[in-house]
């Protein structure tokens, strides 16, 4: 833990020493070479933030990071959402858009089980459609939710106050 937490600082004090404070707060150290325990300073720069992760993505050629928001437009992400509710495989997806299944689920789960999202009237038809035996990825993409939270519904596991 002492050896990383030194390398961590390291980086920072070669380049403050040799390059002098960073321009901006927004600027961090940046390994032109994406090693991060090589600290000699022709292999630092400061960089803002994005600029260091277009950097690791385009030179370096890392994949994006699942949780940057920027990574998806607003039409992606629905795109997404849609496709995952209707049964496509999140891990599927995922390698299709070059990020994390974490960051998939999280796109569908986004507003999900609110209670403002179903209304007491679409609790009970999936239950209804439930107990008739359809299958919850048949239902789910009906009300915008999982197949799961269908289960869970299914189940009395949520909404339990709804009769």
């Amino acid at each position: 833990m002492y050896a990383i937490d030194r390398i961590n600082l390291l980086h920072v004090a070669v380049a403050n020493t040799w390059l002098g404070e960073p321009p901006t707060l927004a600027h961090e150290v940046n390994h032109k070479n994406g090693i991060k325990t090589q600290c000699q300073l022709s292999n630092l720069e400061y960089a803002a933030s994005a600029e260091n992760n277009t950097h690791a993505i385009h030179i370096l050629g890392r994949k994006p990071n699942g949780n940057r928001a920027h990574a998806l437009t607003p039409e992606e992400k629905d795109t997404i959402k849609t496709r995952a509710l209707a049964g496509e495989k999140q891990t599927e997806l995922a390698k299709e858009y070059n990020i994390t299944q974490s960051r998939i689920s999280g796109i569908v789960r986004e507003g999900m089980l609110k209670r403002e999202r179903l209304t007491d009237n679409q609790v009970r038809e999936i239950r209804e459609r439930r107990a008739a035996g359809e299958n919850p990825t048949r239902i789910a993409p009906d009300f915008s939710v999982t197949r799961q939270q269908v289960t869970r519904i299914g189940l009395r596991q949520c909404f339990s106050d709804v009769q």
